[in-house]
C-alpha cells in the first residue's frame, strides 16, 4: 500500500514565495496565529528572519525566531515559538539583502528552487502536501525559469522527466463558491484560440473527480459561457454553439451532472452558497483565467464575504497527484524601502496585503488539512 497523505509524521511544506514580496511576512503572521504548527517553511532562514523583524516593527510584541533545519526530519533545537525553515540545496546566497517590492532574477530563481525542493520532498514522502506563498512571474522569467506560474511548474515536476504531463486545472474556492478554469496563463486571444471540445470535457471530468474526492456524491457543475450573455444565440459570438454546448453534451453522455452554458455575468451568483441562499451548483466552469478569478472574487468582495471567507486557490491534479494550495494572487510591489505590508507601505496596497492575503495562507492550510483526511497516494 502506498503511503497516504494522512500520515501524521510528515509536515506540510510552505514555500516562502518571492523573497522580495509579501510571502515571507504572511507566513510569519500565519505562524503567529497558530496556522503553521505542523508545517516547515521551505526557504531562506535569513529572509524569514528579516520578515519576522518587519512584522515585529509593525505590530510590536516578541520577535519570532527562525531556525534553519538540516533536513525535514529534524526539529528546532531551541525552545519556545520557533519557525522551522528548511533551506534546500542550491538556494542562492544574499537573498535577505535584496530590496523589497522589486523584480529580481535572483529572487525568481530562489522561489523556483523552493518549489522544486518541496515537490521533490513530497514525492519522496518527506512532506505531506505543499502550500505556496506568492511568487512573481516576471521574476521567474527573469531567472530563466521556463514556466509562467506555479500551476505549470507543478504539473511538470510531479512526473519523472520526459513522462507525459498529467492533466491539471486551477480552482478558486472558498466555503461559498468553487470556480474551475479551462485556460489559465496565456493571453486572452490565445485562450480563446485554445478552447476546444476535448479540453472542456477533460476539465469537466477533472472537476467531477475532484468533487467526488471532496465528498460530493454527484457534483453539480455549471458551465459559464465565453461571450456576453453566453453568446445570445450566436449574436455575440458562436463559441457556445460550436464548442461549449457540444462539450457539455459529451460530458452528460459520460454521466456527469453538467448544465449550461450560462451567462457568465450571473452564473456565479446562482452558484453561491450563503445563509438563506443555497447555491444551485457545486462548481462553476469558466473558460478563461479572468472570467473565473476576477468575476468570482469581485462578487464576493462586493458582498463583503472575503473578510470572513477569503478565497483561496487550488490546483486540481488528476487522481494521485499531491494536493497543493496557494494564495490567489502574486507579489505586491512597492517602490518604497518599507515592507509591503507595514503601515508605511502605500495605502492602496496595505488593505490588500494585511486584510486579504494573510487569511489566504491559513485557509490554504485548512484546505490541505481537509484533503488529507481522505487517503491519497503520493
Amino acid at each position: 500500500m502506498s503511503p497516504t497523505l494522512s500520515s501524521p509524521s510528515r509536515p506540510l511544506l510552505v514555500t516562502m514565495g518571492d523573497p522580495c514580496g509579501i510571502g515571507p511576512e504572511i507566513i510569519i503572521q500565519a505562524f503567529q496565529r497558530g496556522a503553521l504548527s505542523k508545517a516547515v517553511v521551505v526557504g531562506c532562514a535569513a529572509v524569514m528572519a528579516r520578515a519576522a523583524q518587519a512584522v515585529q516593527h509593525a505590530q510590536g510584541g516578541e520577535l519570532l525566531r527562525c531556525e534553519a533545519l538540516p533536513d525535514l526530519a529534524s526539529s528546532p533545537t531551541t525552545t519556545g515559538p520557533v519557525l522551522p525553515v528548511w533551506q534546500p540545496p542550491g538556494l542562492g546566497a544574499g537573498l535577505a539583502d535584496l530590496p523589497w517590492g522589486q523584480v529580481s532574477a535572483q529572487a525568481g530563481a530562489a522561489a523556483a528552487c523552493c518549489i522544486d525542493a518541496a515537490v521533490a520532498a513530497v514525492r519522496a514522502h518527506q512532506g505531506a502536501a505543499i502550500v505556496t506563498a506568492p511568487i512573481h512571474k516576471e521574476a521567474l522569467a527573469a531567472a530563466g525559469v521556463g514556466f509562467p506560474g506555479h500551476t505549470e511548474m507543478l504539473q511538470a515536476r510531479c512526473v519523472p522527466p520526459g513522462a507525459p504531463l498529467p492533466p491539471v486545472r486551477m480552482m478558486l474556492a472558498n466555503e461559498e463558491l468553487r470556480v474551475v478554469l479551462v485556460t489559465i496563463h496565456v493571453s486572452l486571444r490565445r485562450a480563446i484560440e485554445m478552447l476546444d471540445i476535448a479540453g472542456i470535457v477533460e476539465t469537466l471530468r477533472i472537476t467531477h473527480e475532484a468533487g467526488l474526492r471532496f465528498g460530493i456524491a454527484s457534483p453539480r457543475i455549471a458551465v459559464a459561457g465565453l461571450n456576453p450573455h453566453a453568446g445570445e444565440g450566436g449574436l455575440f459570438g458562436d463559441e457556445e454553439i460550436h464548442i461549449i454546448s457540444p462539450a457539455i453534451a459529451q460530458a452528460k453522455a459520460l454521466g456527469l451532472n453538467v448544465t449550461g452554458p450560462f451567462a457568465p455575468d450571473t452564473v456565479f451568483m446562482r452558484a453561491r452558497h450563503a445563509p438563506g441562499h443555497p447555491g444551485e451548483f457545486d462548481f462553476v466552469l469558466a473558460m478563461t483565467h479572468d472570467h473565473g478569478l476576477n468575476t468570482a472574487p469581485a462578487f464576493l468582495a462586493s458582498t463583503k464575504v472575503v473578510a470572513v471567507c477569503p478565497a483561496r486557490g487550488m490546483n486540481l491534479f488528476e487522481k494521485s497527484r499531491p494536493p497543493k494550495t496557494r494564495p490567489t494572487k502574486g507579489m505586491i510591489k512597492s517602490e518604497t524601502t518599507e515592507s509591503t505590508i507595514l503601515p508605511k507601505a502605500p495605502p492602496m496596497m496595505t488593505p490588500t496585503a494585511r486584510s486579504t492575503t494573510l487569511p489566504f495562507i491559513a485557509n490554504s492550510l485548512n484546505s490541505v488539512a481537509k484533503l488529507m483526511k481522505t487517503p491519497l497516494s503520493c
